[in-house]
């Protein structure tokens, strides 16, 4: 397992003129995802004007921090094949490093140790929140279930 220099970057939640931006550049670049192997962007700002190109491969994972962000969803970005520490995947997370903690020490979400210290690896986080979101899900069709069998949601 390789260890990658890493920094956790979280984009908090875009709304109004923002997300609006967000949705339009999402819309603009939307549609080169299929047509070229390199795509170019001009970028400008006060001082600078310059045409940049990107490989069509980071493409998808830029287009989904704008469509996410023009959703007003915050976005994390880790590389693949990091490995965290527990303040890193505690971020990620969005809990505390003592939770994080527990989870490791209950051997819920695997890790390795490098060193004294121990790390996460991006694809274990992503897994246990895959199993996370899923097992809250089926709590929460499970809970509508019952409050329909009980008639909560009954109006009258």
């Amino acid at each position: 397992m390789s260890t990658v220099t890493t920094r956790v970057h979280r984009q908090s939640p875009l709304a109004g003129v923002e997300g609006a931006i967000a949705r339009e550049a999402f819309d603009a670049l939307s549609h080169c995802r299929r047509t070229k192997p390199r795509i170019s962007l001009r970028v400008a700002d006060a001082k600078v004007e310059r045409t940049l190109e990107l490989p069509a491969g980071t493409l998808a994972p830029i287009l989904e921090v704008l469509e996410q962000a023009a959703a007003g969803h915050a976005v994390t970005v880790l590389p693949v094949d990091a490995e965290l520490s527990i303040a890193q995947a505690a971020e990620a997370l969005n809990v505390s490093e003592p939770y994080v903690i527990k989870l490791l020490d209950a051997s819920t979400l695997p890790h390795c140790k490098v060193g004294k210290q121990r790390k996460v690896r991006t694809e274990d986080l992503a897994a246990y929140k895959k199993a996370t979101a899923k097992r809250r899900d089926a709590l929460f069709n499970k809970l509508v279930a019952q409050s329909e069998e009980l008639g909560l949601y009954d109006l009258a």
